[in-house]
């Protein structure tokens, strides 16, 4: 299981890669004030100095950080193009009075 994993990982294009394994504990710490390819040699080394158990736990945890983020981001991004609520909307077009109908208390035109 754990070798089929690591073949994913490994396989995974470098931003992906980097995205996911920032999400190991101490990644930032490790990734301070250096270059994003610099980070994820590192990380990508932190990540095979791991035992078995260790990196599928770590692996486990990144997965699990990195699909709540994407969940939270996309509750943002659908909350953003929700329609108002009731009450807030503005009139539509089939609400509007026609342009020639008189205002309150005026006589219609004849």
């Amino acid at each position: 299981c754990m070798v089929k994993l690591d073949g994913i990982v490994a396989t995974m294009a470098d931003d992906s890669r980097l995205n996911l394994q920032m999400h190991f504990m101490g990644a930032d710490q490790i990734c301070s004030d250096i270059e994003d390819g610099e980070c994820l040699s590192r990380l990508d080394a932190y990540r095979s100095e791991l035992g078995d158990n260790t990196r599928l736990q770590m692996l486990m945890s990144a997965c699990s950080e990195a699909a709540s983020a994407v969940e939270e981001e996309a509750e943002l991004v659908v909350g953003e193009d929700a329609p108002p609520a009731d009450g807030d909307a503005p009139p539509s077009d089939g609400d509007a009075p026609p342009a020639d109908a008189p205002e309150d208390g005026e006589a219609p035109p004849s």
